[in-house]
């Protein structure tokens, strides 16, 4: 019996850490979410970190990007933010900002040496997919030539990004994705 209540007891312990761990995280993601950067300053010195992970599976600097709020990713990535963290389904502040439909500030990430590569595993879609979905031409041209073996990557419906682009209309995209 002893035992057991030592078990629980661990067990107990184990899952307080995690709420905690996980309402300290949401802390400061909403933090950078919201730009309270002066908030960020503050937990970054009681050594929290400016890529925890929320309990709904973003960084603070994911939701920016998301949002387009092109000032906000600069500073969170100037206090030390890193673009290249990963949710759960493999999307970085990168796909968030191409998700968003934000091509300018996707551009400037790329620019900054964000990592445009990577298929995300359950839709087999790369970030060119995405850019011909939201017919972002200037991101969709530049992703060619940087992640050139997406031009031909299939997703789960066997479409490439120029069928894609096809799909929604656009033939001129269609064409500056041809492989």
């Amino acid at each position: 019996m002893k035992a057991l209540g030592l078990v629980l007891a661990a067990s107990f312990l184990n899952a307080s850490l995690a709420f905690a761990a996980t309402a300290v995280n949401d802390e400061m993601a909403t933090a950078i979410a919201h730009s309270d950067f002066a908030k960020v300053k503050v937990l970054k010195n009681k050594g929290q970190s400016l890529d925890a992970v929320a309990s709904d599976g973003t960084t603070g600097l994911m939701r920016l990007a998301g949002e387009g709020d092109t000032a906000s990713v600069r500073e969170a990535l100037k206090l030390g933010a890193t673009p290249e963290v990963k949710s759960a389904k493999g999307e970085t502040a990168l796909w968030y900002a191409v998700y968003g439909g934000h091509e300018e500030l996707a551009l400037e990430m790329i620019s900054k040496g964000a990592k445009a590569d990577g298929v995300l595993e359950a839709s087999k879609e790369c970030l060119l997919h995405y850019a011909a979905k939201a017919q972002l031409s200037k991101l969709a041209a530049k992703l060619k030539v940087a992640t050139p073996r997406c031009l031909t990557q299939r997703n789960s419906d066997g479409q490439t990004p120029s069928e894609i682009a096809a799909s929604f209309g656009d033939a001129k995209l269609a064409k500056i994705l041809k492989p």
